[in-house]
């Protein structure tokens, strides 16, 4: 920010010269955000919201899958991994990300309760959180996948591990979920439209 100042009122005779000031703006301390509008440090709220990048930054609101102190935020689900996005360049800047929910959590960024890529339109960066899966329920792939229902053969724990019932039957995993190859002698193959018939 430059300040510049002209004496207009001659003195016996004599103008001064314009004298120019270099002022430099102290960076705004944590939990402020800059505001190019008011131009001066405002501070974020210290529940609901927090800021990366102070002096080229908002204030932004907490993601639902973290708490918020007013300069960070700190994951609720131990293992999750997030990042905080510095490159001012980038889509959504200065703003935590998650990056991966630890198995059986669906990692969650929309309003839908999707996943998906930080540079789609419907990301919404308040709604990222790692949502738990039911007990009767299987996760296979946390980054892209959403918690599965538990079907007939397999036995779930909410994670990605399952067991198989009878143990000698063969699975295999196909995108998100799991599909019954073979069954050993004595029990046979039936699809999910020919249960309960």
């Amino acid at each position: 920010v430059w300040l510049s100042h002209t004496l207009q009122t001659q003195v016996s005779g004599i103008t001064m010269p314009t004298v120019v000031y270099n002022v430099t703006r102290l960076s705004c301390r944590s939990s402020t955000a800059y505001s190019a509008i008011t131009q001066v440090c405002e501070a974020c709220d210290t529940s609901t919201e927090y800021v990366i990048i102070p002096d080229q930054t908002p204030c932004n609101k907490c993601p639902e899958g973290a708490t918020c102190d007013g300069s960070v935020a700190t994951p609720i689900v131990t293992g999750s991994t997030w990042s905080g996005r510095t490159d001012l360049e980038a889509v959504h800047p200065g703003i935590f990300f998650l990056e991966a929910c630890p198995p059986g959590y669906a990692k969650i960024n929309t309003n839908s309760g999707e996943s998906v890529s930080i540079d789609s339109q419907n990301f919404d960066p308040e709604k990222q959180a790692c949502v738990q899966c039911n007990s009767n329920q299987y996760m296979l792939d946390p980054e892209v996948g959403v918690c599965q229902t538990c079907p007939p053969g397999l036995v779930c724990y909410g994670t990605d591990k399952v067991d198989f019932v009878p143990a000698a039957s063969v699975w295999v995993a196909e995108t998100q979920i799991y599909r019954l190859i073979s069954c050993p002698t004595g029990y046979k193959v039936i699809k999910n439209n020919e249960l309960g018939q």
